[in-house]
């Protein structure tokens, strides 16, 4: 049910299952970085041809199809928003058609609407205006490559505080003893922490981790 709404869950039993996380969580973090780093190296260029096209010279309102209505400016926003939705915007579709199929409407559905709907509406308007001769387009295939570029970014910065706490967990799992002595009548035995039963009695040495929460039967000692 967890993994079906686009999360992964699993029982943590030990620090070793902590550190374990950290490296896939690692691989996340990595992972986003990959993608904000491809979308923003495609999507710069689209932004400074869009912001500076006045100053750029007229090559760019050049005619490459469609009898000039599909410009060089057109065409290359299209050939690097295409690619920044197939590569970037994979994982959104993805996420939101699992979150969907769950009744769960989350950021990821916003994100895979709003940027499919630019895109898709450029798209249109530039076929549109090849079969139109009266017709003249309005695109916006930069604002969805922006949008993706903004929100891996996003994505990148939160798996990176992410990991910092699952370090942070692991550290206090780790200083967590492995052992408790246990006391049987006369006898003493060390066994794992996790068999430790309600209602045992346990020896704590000085200087010892104490294992558990419990009510002290007998003996003083000062403890940090």
């Amino acid at each position: 049910k967890i993994e079906n709404c686009g999360f992964n869950a699993s029982v943590i039993k030990s620090a070793g299952d902590f550190d374990r996380i950290i490296v896939s969580q690692n691989c996340e973090t990595e992972g986003w970085k990959s993608l904000f780093l491809f979308s923003f190296w495609a999507t710069f260029p689209m932004m400074v041809l869009h912001t500076f096209r006045s100053h750029l010279g007229s090559w760019l309102e050049g005619g490459v199809a469609c009898d000039g209505k599909v410009t060089v400016l057109v065409g290359l926003s299209f050939v690097l928003s295409s690619f920044v939705q197939i590569r970037v915007g994979k994982r959104f579709y993805k996420n939101a058609w699992k979150g969907l199929k769950n009744g769960n409407m989350g950021m990821d559905l916003l994100v895979a609407v709003g940027t499919s709907s630019s895109y898709i509406y450029s798209c249109v308007a530039m076929l549109v205006g090849c079969s139109i001769d009266a017709f003249e387009p309005h695109i916006f295939f930069d604002a969805g490559a922006m949008l993706l570029t903004f929100v891996s970014l996003g994505k990148w910065l939160e798996s990176i505080a992410k990991g910092k706490t699952s370090q942070a967990l692991s550290l206090l799992m780790k200083l967590q003893p492995h052992t408790a002595t246990l006391i049987e009548g006369s006898k003493e035995t060390e066994i794992d922490v996790n068999l430790v039963q309600i209602g045992d009695l346990l020896r704590v040495l000085p200087g010892a981790q104490i294992p558990t929460d419990g009510i002290v039967e007998f003996g003083s000692s000062n403890i940090d």
